[in-house]
């Protein structure tokens, strides 16, 4: 069965200078301080995300969509990515505006703001027509500007890369109707598992994602 939709979380490498800061000599992993560690498996550099595109297109059916998560230092690098992956990008259906636990703005890291958002991007295989028109009658109108804050363990700290449940739920009430019930929708680079979903990752395969994409390959 080929995959008609894809939502991807890639570990992004950032400038990672701050791992040497004279105040971090022992490289601990801290939040705002670079983020490897904070991955299971670590980050991935650019030409490692964009050799994952043979892979991933032949998973792909010819009408598939991609959804990507992205941050701002890095947008061009997410549209080089989803270039190599066999997708156009479309536009960015979803922000999310992050918030404390008790709904401020969240003051996150950055070199010149402190950053609080993050964007899904969509985009459709390339030579793909397009399945909807977002005026269609009946046609479901997703929550487009999300404010929420970051989700918690039991322990009350932040999980890394975990996103807030609600972007799931909407994709699901958006895309899923178009794309048929019978299709495979794959989440890359996931945290957990959810049902209708074929969720890969290191985090929970202790495999790595190359690995993971090639076992689907052989189902």
């Amino acid at each position: 069965m080929k995959t008609r939709l894809w939502l991807a979380d890639p570990p992004w490498l950032y400038n990672d200078r701050k791992l040497e800061r004279k105040d971090n000599p022992g490289k601990k992993a801290k939040f705002g301080i670079g983020v490897e560690r904070r991955y299971s498996a670590g980050t991935m550099k650019t030409a490692d995300l964009t050799a994952l595109g043979p892979q991933i297109q032949y998973l792909s059916s010819p009408d598939a969509y991609m959804l990507m998560w992205a941050v701002m230092p890095l947008l061009d690098v997410a549209m080089t990515v989803m270039d190599a992956w066999g997708y156009d990008y479309i536009t960015t259906p979803f922000t999310w505006v992050k918030t404390t636990k008790n709904g401020k703005l969240f003051k996150g890291p950055g070199a010149y703001t402190l950053s609080n958002t993050e964007v899904i991007l969509l985009g459709r295989r390339k030579g793909a027509k397009r399945l909807w028109h977002s005026n269609a009658k009946g046609c479901y109108k997703p929550c487009s500007v999300v404010m929420e804050p970051h989700p918690r363990g039991d322990d009350g700290k932040i999980i890394h890369s975990r996103k807030p449940e609600i972007f799931h739920q909407e994709i699901e009430k958006w895309l899923f109707p178009y794309l048929g019930e019978d299709m495979r929708a794959v989440e890359l680079f996931a945290t957990q598992r959810r049902e209708g979903w074929t969720c890969l990752g290191h985090a929970l395969t202790s495999t790595m994602i190359q690995d993971d994409l090639q076992k689907l390959i052989s189902r």
